[in-house]
């Protein structure tokens, strides 16, 4: 699959109020792996990953894999001790700026705002931080999210 490099620069979305969300942390590892597999399941991305899989694959991300959390810009919504959406954020040493690891939303709460009003959070704490400017990697493809990632103003820059 091939996949595309989009960037933008953080800030610019007003003040987003979301008292839904909280601060990722690594005891989120489980409840964030149900969510992913739940979230790419039938997508362009899902490759048969179990819940197993999809729980390890948070919780190497937590510890590091791409690149350190950045915590003021990883959330999480969880409802009745459900995670509905959750989106992560690391220090991407290969662009030397955070990285968009992963968005992504409970299927029944698709549609309904909650990574746009995720990812404005993220990005205007991101511009707090110091950071101008984040990445994120998306499959081409995936429609659904290059077309949320578009209207909310990241643009191609290359394949990789």
């Amino acid at each position: 699959m091939k996949r595309l490099l989009m960037k933008r620069k953080t800030g610019g979305f007003g003040e987003v109020i979301f008292p839904e969300a909280c601060p990722i942390t690594t005891d989120h590892a489980e409840i964030l792996g149900t969510l992913m597999c739940e979230a790419y399941r039938g997508s362009i991305d899902y490759e048969g990953e179990t819940v197993e899989q999809s729980i390890q694959e948070v919780r190497e991300t937590l510890d590091g894999k791409y690149g350190k959390l950045i915590p003021e810009a990883s959330f999480v919504v969880i409802r009745d001790s459900i995670a509905l959406s959750a989106i992560l954020f690391v220090d991407f040493e290969k662009e030397k700026m955070p990285l968009l690891a992963f968005t992504m939303t409970h299927p029944e709460f698709k549609g309904k705002g909650l990574s746009k009003k995720l990812i404005g959070l993220s990005l205007n704490n991101l511009e707090k931080i110091h950071h101008k400017e984040c990445c994120l990697v998306v499959t081409e493809g995936n429609q659904p999210a290059q077309s949320l990632y578009e209207k909310l103003g990241f643009h191609y820059q290359s394949s990789l």
